[in-house]
């Protein structure tokens, strides 16, 4: 809404008078073309009404001296209305307990001719109003002559100085010949204010007067205060200081000097909200500053970006122990960068490294890119290493594609040496709303990527060479649900697939299922096949601060192979976890038993994560 003073106030502080914090719209009312005395009668009947609706009862009771205090109802009927469905205009004549009849009847008359108006039949009347009693309960029957809407002859533009009249026609999207409803109206006026806030106008403001109707034909004018004329000047957080201003500059899209533009602005604060370098993201407020210039106030709440998490993993069957280590930085140096590192032992002396670094808003750009490197080692089965190139364009605020590419490189040495190396082609789509995850706040993902590339193959020992293509797809979908005051739920479902080139995968490209990211109450990796699938149950009772939870897990996996009938495909495994905040970051542990067997054979897991 643009926060707009009156004219005496502008001339006394001139430019920075203009302030504008949101955008909002007003109900547009459609004229009501009647003698000013009649719409004096009218607005007063409105404002009685008004009140009458807020009061929000269904039925007006009228008592009078003659009835001795007794209280009759009074419902409302109609008939004649086609255009306007009963339920609607039954819905806007609701009266309070106290009104006369009088009262009544003249405020049913108005709100339904008020509702026609709003739908654009400015010539509907309301023809009889007739009361008829039984039983002591009363109805109001009320007959409407609707007639033939009225229709737009011609519109005209007036005060408009730097924006011709025939853009602003393209813009405002009305034509001869539509019904001008109240809605149609309004939904003009706003296109016509971001239209001039789109071409350097923040202040912009529309209203739309000087109705004539004629045989159904309407002629009106909009009149438009342009306002001043504006270049982007600074662009600043509030209380904040986490973006270097060229890093604010570029996370917006907006570069100082340049024409105000509304709508590139807007994309760049749903750009900003998606990077997660904040808790919350407000809505700009731009005012005017020295030399016609605006100045973005975006208004943000802190969040840390830095965390460290470790865990230990033990299952007591077969004395196997896990554990793993990470670091998140999710913005380096406040320029909104982000790397991680990690590193994994996941039991079956399986250990790997990884690292991978984004960079957003490349060249200013709305897209980020990422590049990652990762190293797997399996005892003295195989070794891999893997480079990718990774580059995320959001397609809206909440949908985002990405594209790329990755290099992978894996020797065996379990059997003859084998050397593979593959080159593949990424690319999938990320649907992401909400909080992260396990928030106070429900939050919902879904992701699925898909990748085709050329595998070689070669025998050092034997000195074969072979082709192959290789293709994979996976999927993923988050649902996590707040349940009144103190309970959340969370549902976490995962598919992992070779799609083509699944008879000559090695060892080394089947999925894995089992462990605390699939399949708790099971070992790291302990089911290995060309297709898997999770699925993740959570239902919890917040305890303590932020993060601090107590829940009940349920977990359910799939591992498609061959040598397993379909029935020994499926495994189940069950238990409880908690999460304590402590002034270290939130401590955390897991038991998870697998189905069918004692707890002694289940799975614990122990860990720590501290963000600063």
């Amino acid at each position: 809404m643009n926060v707009r003073e009156d004219e005496s106030k502008r001339q006394r502080k001139g430019l920075s008078g203009y302030v504008r914090r949101e955008r909002r719209s007003a109900r547009v009312r459609m004229p009501s073309l009647l003698p000013r005395p009649c719409k004096t009668m009218l607005a007063l009947a409105a404002v009685l009404s008004a009140a009458f609706w807020l009061a929000g009862a269904p039925a007006c009771r009228a008592a009078t001296s003659e009835e001795k205090g007794s209280e009759l109802r009074l419902s409302v009927q109609f008939e004649g209305n086609s255009a306007v469905g009963s339920s609607t205009l039954r819905s806007l004549c609701a009266l309070p307990l106290g009104s006369t009849e009088e009262q009544a009847l003249s405020a049913v008359e108005q709100a339904v001719l008020q509702a026609y108006r709003d739908e654009g039949y400015l010539e509907a009347s309301v023809e009889s109003l007739s009361v008829r009693t039984r039983k002591k309960i009363r109805r109001l029957v009320v007959y409407i002559e609707e007639r033939e809407p009225s229709r737009v002859n011609s519109f005209r533009f007036s005060g408009n100085r730097h924006l011709d009249s025939e853009e602003l026609t393209a813009a405002c999207g009305l034509r001869p010949g539509l019904v001008l409803s109240a809605r149609l109206l309004d939904e003009a006026l706003k296109k016509l204010v971001n239209c001039m806030a789109d071409r350097g106008f923040p202040f912009a403001a529309a209203r739309a007067g000087a109705f004539a109707l004629e045989d159904g034909r309407l002629d009106f004018v909009f009149f438009i205060d342009e306002g001043p004329r504006c270049a982007v000047g600074e662009v600043v957080l509030g209380e904040s200081n986490a973006l270097t201003s060229t890093a604010l500059h570029r996370a917006l899209g907006v570069a100082r000097g340049e024409t105000y533009c509304e709508s590139r602005l807007r994309r760049g604060i749903n750009s900003l909200r998606r990077k997660a370098l904040f808790a919350e993201v407000g809505e700009p407020v731009v005012s005017v500053s020295g030399g016609n210039t605006a100045r973005v106030l975006v208004p943000v709440k802190d969040r840390k970006t830095t965390s460290v998490a470790g865990a230990v993993g033990f299952r007591g069957r077969s004395s196997e122990l896990t554990g793993g280590l990470s670091l998140s930085l999710l913005n380096i140096a406040r320029t909104g960068r982000s790397a991680s590192a990690s590193w994994e032992a996941a039991g079956g002396n399986v250990s790997s490294l990884s690292f991978s670094y984004a960079e957003p808003w490349v060249m200013g750009l709305p897209f980020s890119s990422a590049v990652s490197f990762e190293h797997v080692v399996r005892d003295t089965f195989f070794a891999r290493t893997s480079v990718s190139l990774l580059c995320k364009v959001p397609l809206s605020p909440v949908l985002s594609a990405e594209a790329g590419a990755s290099f992978e490189k894996t020797l065996e040495t379990n059997g003859p040496v084998t050397r593979t190396s593959r080159v593949a082609w990424l690319g999938g789509l990320e649907l992401a709303t909400g909080e992260p995850h396990w928030s106070t706040g429900d939050s919902y993902l879904a992701a699925l990527r898909g990748s085709r590339g050329s595998k070689r193959i070669s025998r050092v020992s034997e000195g074969e060479e072979a082709r192959d293509v290789f293709s994979t797809l996976q999927g993923r979908t988050l649902l996590q649900r707040r349940l009144g005051l103190s309970q959340i739920a969370l549902v976490d479902v995962k598919l992992f697939a070779i799609t083509e080139g699944r008879e000559s995968a090695s060892l080394d490209e089947l999925f894995a299922l089992g462990g605390k990211r699939t399949l708790r109450g099971y070992s790291e990796r302990q089911f290995l096949a060309p297709t898997v699938g999770s699925v993740q149950l959570e239902y919890g009772i917040l305890i303590g601060g932020e993060g601090g939870r107590a829940f009940a897990l349920l977990d359910c996996g799939y591992a498609s192979t061959q040598a397993l009938s379909t029935g020994d495909r499926f495994h189940v495994g069950y238990g409880v976890g908690l999460r304590v905040p402590s002034p270290f970051g939130v401590a955390g542990v897991d038991f998870g038993v697998p189905a069918g067997e004692s707890l002694s054979s289940g799975k614990v897991h122990v860990g720590l994560e501290s963000t600063f």
